[in-house]
């Protein structure tokens, strides 16, 4: 997972479930998941990639600047650019 994805399941899980739900959901991430930096060359390397969503462009780049083989989401049309 990215930082980026930590960050968003807090968020959406605080809206649906409130704050202790959401901590303990980012707990589980932390301890199931490697999390991936976000840092400028992930940003700059997002910018040059195809494609309007820009957060979509950082989960992919994260991907490939990290040698990963695939990315797994819940909305693979948001990835059709990637490799």
């Amino acid at each position: 997972m990215t930082a980026l994805c930590i960050a968003n399941v807090f968020y959406v899980g605080r809206r649906l479930a409130g704050l202790g739900k959401a901590e303990q959901s980012i707990r589980d991430c932390l301890a199931a998941f490697e999390v991936l930096s976000i840092a400028r060359p992930t940003l700059e390397a997002a910018l040059l990639l195809p494609g309007s969503d820009y957060e979509d462009n950082i989960q992919i780049a994260a991907a490939i600047l990290a040698n990963l083989d695939g990315i797994i989401t819940r909305d693979p049309s948001g990835f059709p650019q990637a490799r």
